[in-house]
């Protein structure tokens, strides 16, 4: 039996239902095995640096939008999502981000964080056994195989790509990268959007449960705080953790926080052709759904979801992305 470890970070993210970084836990799994070598914080600054982002896209206001110079910058600029998401390798990952997100690069923060995460989380929970009274034993890949529970977020053929990337971080002595937990933090201290749309997820969810009242307000108003701001970016990423900020700040009423999730991630799956944008998401939410079906797209699965709210879900999935185009997004509207 395995010794779990409550992971915060890693029930929000997995919630969210980020494409494949469904990483940090899966939900059968919120309750993590924590990694024997205890990581060390990394070297970053612990308040917000001034200016814009390095690595990032300027952001200029519609009044004095420079294209080129935008493209330039972007095109510059590293895709450290689709560094992490092309890698059998996360330590060589981690080698490459490590630089550039101690310089204040937002995004190589962010992603690097999940990658460590993943490979003290989700590794330990499928390539390690710890029974009572004796030290954990590392699993080989068809054992890991072989422990995987159906239906879950992962397949027994996941823990190929599971070992290759993980194995090398796994078995270094400490923590030469740092820990997951901090660089989240040091990626949210620059306003990176998806950072801070994984703490609004927090904070709403943890709101349901403050019992002082003033407490759980000023919570609730920092999540939306934060996910005006992170929704600057148009990231569909950020959508589908914002659903899940909307549905807890729906409170006790959970018809209608199942509708303000769905909303959100249809909202997220209309903004790629073909809801191409959902394509991981909907590959780990198959893994455990038996229902999915072989024909069926994301937009088919938030529609079986939704049933007769059907209408309604993708009305207001129209009218959030209407809005977030125009500029006419507020705190209201979460």
């Amino acid at each position: 039996m395995k010794n779990p470890r409550s992971s915060g970070f890693a029930a929000v993210v997995l919630l969210a239902g980020l494409s494949w970084w469904l990483v940090n836990t899966p939900r059968e799994h919120d309750a993590a095995v924590a990694s024997s070598n205890q990581a060390t914080s990394p070297d970053f600054p612990k308040t917000r640096l001034p200016g814009t982002i390095p690595g990032k896209p300027t952001r200029i206001t519609a009044a004095r939008t420079n294209v080129e110079v935008e493209a330039s910058t972007a095109a510059s600029a590293p895709d450290w999502r689709k560094r992490l998401q092309d890698s059998d390798d996360y330590w060589a990952f981690a080698e490459s981000a490590i630089g550039p997100a101690r310089n204040g690069d937002g995004d190589a923060r962010y992603w690097l964080s999940l990658a460590l995460n993943e490979c003290v989380y989700v590794y330990s929970i499928y390539f390690f056994e710890t029974l009572p009274d004796k030290p954990p034993r590392q699993l080989s890949v068809d054992e890991a195989r072989q422990s995987v529970a159906q239906p879950s977020f992962y397949k027994p053929d996941d823990m190929d790509l599971l070992e290759k990337r993980c194995s090398r971080l796994s078995q270094s002595q400490g923590a030469p990268f740092g820990n997951g937990y901090d660089w989240m933090a040091a990626a949210l201290a620059v306003d990176n959007p998806l950072a801070q749309a994984n703490s609004a997820a927090e904070k709403a969810l943890a709101s349901r449960y403050i019992q002082d009242t003033e407490e759980a307000r000023e919570a609730r108003w920092e999540a939306r705080r934060l996910i005006v701001d992170a929704l600057r970016t148009r990231d569909p990423d950020v959508f589908l953790l914002v659903g899940n900020v909307a549905a807890s700040l729906a409170l006790d009423d959970e018809a209608e926080g199942k509708r303000r999730h769905l909303s959100w991630t249809l909202a997220a799956c209309l903004r790629t052709p073909n809801c191409e944008g959902l394509s991981l998401w909907q590959k780990y939410r198959c893994n455990w759904d038996s229902q999915c079906q072989p024909y069926e797209t994301p937009r088919d699965i938030i529609q079986r979801d939704a049933g007769s709210d059907f209408d309604e879900v993708e009305r207001r999935a129209r009218e959030l992305n209407e809005k977030i185009d125009a500029g006419a997004f507020d705190e209201s509207d979460i």
